[in-house]
């Protein structure tokens, strides 16, 4: 059983849910009814980015990407950096709502994943590469800025983006890719919700 239950945790369900009908909500309500669920993960995933080497341009694919461009920092015209830092400013908020002290991280990065993680990614991210460079929802730099935050920051945390990114531009897999995306989501201690967006990308291939 995932330490999370069956659900999506952090940033990757921040972005999950910036992908879902939000419209009328304000972008401060949506991450705060996230944030009343996984304050905590969310708040660990933001700060890793941004105390990381990871230059703006990687952090800013890696928002797109994994939104599907649905609530579009480029356009809107919010610095990344600045968006991580209310995402953050709002999780903090919620901690101290529940009158507990906020930790700086509450949990330890599996770095020793990074490598099956890599593994796992790089036959599918030329063709998210190619998904990702199709107007109107165009964007550059998808494949080394997920890799970076592999190997530079979480495999977990890149795990989680490569998996919200190839559902948010239907990028085909097949069965056996899907399988070894479970059992390498297992070890991580993901829950179902996870897989229910690629399930159906099997049926691409």
């Amino acid at each position: 059983m995932s330490a999370h239950g069956q659900w999506d945790f952090g940033l990757s369900a921040l972005t999950q849910a910036f992908r879902d009908v939000w419209t009328h909500e304000t972008a401060d309500e949506v991450v705060a009814a996230v944030a009343s669920r996984h304050a905590r993960t969310l708040l660990a995933d933001v700060f890793r980015l941004l105390e990381s080497p990871l230059p703006d341009w990687a952090l800013m694919a890696l928002w797109q990407t994994a939104t599907g461009r649905n609530y579009d920092l480029e356009y809107l015209g919010i610095d990344v950096r600045d968006w991580l830092r209310r995402v953050a400013d709002i999780s903090h908020q919620r901690i101290a709502e529940e009158g507990a002290r906020p930790s700086s991280l509450p949990s330890s990065v599996r770095a020793d994943l990074s490598e099956d993680v890599l593994g796992e990614i790089r036959p599918v991210l030329a063709a998210l590469d190619e998904s990702t460079r199709q107007p109107p929802r165009r964007i550059s730099g998808v494949v080394a800025s997920l890799e970076m935050v592999v190997a530079e920051v979480d495999p977990d945390l890149g795990f989680r983006l490569f998996l919200r990114s190839i559902a948010a531009y239907r990028v085909p897999i097949t069965n056996g890719q899907f399988a070894r995306y479970r059992e390498l989501g297992d070890r991580f201690g993901y829950g179902n919700h996870h897989f229910f967006d690629i399930d159906g990308l099997t049926d691409l291939d």
